[in-house]
C-alpha cells in the first residue's frame, strides 16, 4: 500500500458513468485496494444532491422596507455585482485598488461612505510586485501611512474553473468584498457569447460576496461614444450596479482626472457622477475627490 499517496489533478464528471470507473480502477491500482466503485457513486450521488439544494422558500415581506445597503456609498451595492468598465487608461485598476484600501480599512474619503470588510483583489493581468508598487504609491501620505492592504491573489484559470479555490480564500480569510481584475479573463469562453455572462455571474453568486469587477470596452463603442461593457448583453444585464469611467485625454500629464458614471442601479436611484483626481508627484500618487464635468 503507498503511504501517503497523492493524486495528480483531473477532471471528474460526476454524472460520467466513465470519469467514475477509471477514477475506481485507478484508485485501486494506486493504493491496492478494491471496491472504491461503490463509495464513488455514493460521493457523487451525495454532492450532485447537494448542488441541487435551494434555500427554503420564504414570503415575500413587504413590511420590512429595507433600505438599500452600499459598502461604498454610492460606487458599490453591498452584496450585489458591482461592475466599472472603461477605455484601457483610464485608471480603473488604481481606481479599484484604492476602493479597496478603503474598504479594508474603514477609512472614509470625500462623498463616499465606506464601511470596513476584508478584501480580496483577484488578479489576471498583473502580479504581486505591480500592485506592491501601486499600493505604495497610493500610501506615501501620511494620512494613509501604516494603512492594512486588501489580500492579493495572481489568477490564471476563468473564476468559474476556479470557484473552490477562491471560495476557500473567502472562507480562510473572511473576504466580503472581491475586485475581479478583470472581466476578459475572468470569464470563461468568448465574452462575446451569453453563456460567458451566466456562468460568470452565477459564480459571483455562488460566493455570495459584494464584488467589483473591473471590464473594458470595445474600439466601436470608444468610437461613437457608447459606453458599453465590452461582451455580451448580459454583462450588463446582471450587474446590479454598473459605473462608466472617463479620463481626461492627456495621459502625460502629472494631473488626471477621471469621471465615474452610474449607468445602471437596480437597488435605488442612479447616483450623481463622481470625480476623482490622480496627481502623479513622482514619489507617490495623490488622489483628490473632483467635479467629474471638469474638462
Amino acid at each position: 500500500i503507498v503511504q501517503n499517496p497523492v493524486l495528480s489533478p483531473f477532471r471528474f464528471n460526476f454524472m460520467g458513468p466513465n470519469s467514475k470507473r477509471d477514477l475506481a480502477k485507478h484508485l485501486e491500482e494506486w493504493i491496492g485496494e478494491n471496491g472504491w466503485k461503490p463509495l464513488l457513486e455514493e460521493m457523487s450521488s451525495f454532492i450532485i444532491k447537494a448542488s441541487r439544494q435551494i434555500e427554503k422558500p420564504r414570503r415575500i415581506d413587504s413590511f420590512l422596507n429595507l433600505a438599500p445597503e452600499f459598502l461604498i456609498h454610492p460606487l458599490l451595492a453591498q452584496g450585489k455585482p458591482n461592475v466599472i468598465y472603461g477605455d484601457g487608461a483610464t485608471m480603473k485598476s488604481f481606481t479599484a485598488l484604492f476602493l479597496g484600501i478603503l474598504v479594508q480599512n474603514g477609512l472614509q474619503f470625500p462623498g463616499l461612505t465606506v464601511k470596513q470588510a476584508n478584501v480580496g483583489y483577484l488578479d489576471w493581468e498583473s502580479d504581486y510586485e505591480d500592485f506592491c508598487l501601486r499600493a505604495s504609491l497610493l500610501c506615501q501620505e501620511s494620512r494613509y501611512e501604516g494603512l492594512e492592504m486588501p489580500f492579493y491573489v495572481p489568477m490564471v484559470e476563468p473564476l468559474p474553473e476556479s470557484l473552490p479555490q477562491v471560495a476557500r480564500f473567502i472562507a480562510e480569510e473572511k473576504i466580503d468584498l472581491l475586485i475581479v481584475d478583470s472581466l476578459a479573463m475572468a470569464a470563461p469562453g468568448d465574452v462575446l457569447d451569453a453563456n460567458s455572462a451566466k456562468e460568470y455571474y452565477r459564480a459571483l453568486r455562488k460566493l455570495g460576496r459584494t464584488s467589483l469587477t473591473i471590464a473594458h470596452v470595445s474600439k466601436e463603442d470608444l468610437k461613437s461614444q457608447k459606453g458599453q461593457i465590452y461582451g455580451s448583453v448580459f454583462f450588463k444585464n446582471y450587474a446590479r450596479n454598473t459605473w462608466e469611467v472617463k479620463g481626461s485625454d492627456d495621459m502625460d500629464s502629472p494631473e488626471r482626472l477621471i469621471g465615474l458614471f452610474n449607468r445602471k442601479l437596480n437597488v435605488a436611484r442612479r447616483s450623481k457622477p463622481f470625480g476623482l483626481r490622480f496627481r502623479d508627484l513622482g514619489d507617490r500618487l495623490v488622489i483628490e475627490p473632483a467635479d467629474p464635468t471638469e474638462e
